[in-house]
């Protein structure tokens, strides 16, 4: 399976994995059920109101207009993800890591119509097997992937650690950190082994005495599960 490493703002590689062809194409499965389930709906209201034809034609393109919007709109406000991609556990990001924008959103949606209606599904497909990022015409054009997203089912997953009865905290000034500052540093503790760049642990080490402004001859190993430990201790 095609992973694509991402470089977040704190300079370390994550890996993502590249969601598979099977899964967009049932996610797209998906999706058009949902569009078919809509016409039909309206065909069976068309059927029961008989309205004239001006007004079912007027109809038609109100309802049109959701289904020619349907992509666009629900990755901008779920997220990256459409119906069929929420199921599939799959979602659109940047390869750069970040959140797309209004703008990445418009121009995969513009580029669906090339990928999708002009030349087929089969060229949108042929440009994912190839491309080595999971990246359609639209992807590329707009400088997005789909990835499936990674569930934490695990305690090492998460920001929380188990502490002993007679836990003391070291390092009150913890308290500054957040949630989201605990989560990079679990990943740096879980990910540790598979770094590109060896001294990314050590990087994260100093950095993190520099914020809380604290001096320790700990380990950055024990430093850091150290820090994980006290935050759950603040917290808890």
């Amino acid at each position: 399976m095609d992973n694509i490493s991402i470089r977040t703002t704190q300079n370390i590689d994550i890996d993502y994995e590249v969601a598979s062809i099977g899964d967009r194409i049932g996610a797209a499965l998906l999706d058009v059920l949902i569009h078919a389930g809509y016409f039909f709906l309206y065909f069976l209201f068309y059927q029961i109101t008989k309205w004239d034809f001006l007004i079912s034609t007027t109809m038609m393109v109100l309802v049109g207009l959701p289904i020619i919007f349907y992509h666009l709109i629900f990755e901008v406000f779920y997220n990256g993800q459409s119906f069929g991609k929420r199921i599939l556990k799959i979602k659109v990001i940047r390869v750069d890591g970040s959140e797309p924008n209004l703008g990445n959103y418009t121009i995969r949606w513009l580029f669906r119509l090339i990928d999708t209606l002009v030349f087929t599904q089969m060229v949108a497909i042929i440009t994912i097997l190839f491309n080595g990022k999971g990246q359609r015409l639209g992807d590329m054009a707009a400088t997005t992937t789909v990835v499936k997203i990674k569930p934490r089912v695990s305690l090492e997953d998460t920001i929380y650690a188990v502490l002993e009865n007679d836990y003391e905290i070291v390092f009150p000034q913890v308290a500054m950190l957040t949630d989201e500052d605990l989560t990079l540093v679990k990943e740096v503790i879980n990910a540790r082994h598979t770094f590109k760049e060896k001294n990314v642990v050590y990087n994260l080490y100093e950095k993190l005495k520099n914020v809380l402004k604290v001096e320790t001859n700990m380990k950055p190993m024990e430093f850091l599960n150290t820090v994980v430990k006290d935050y759950n201790a603040i917290n808890s």
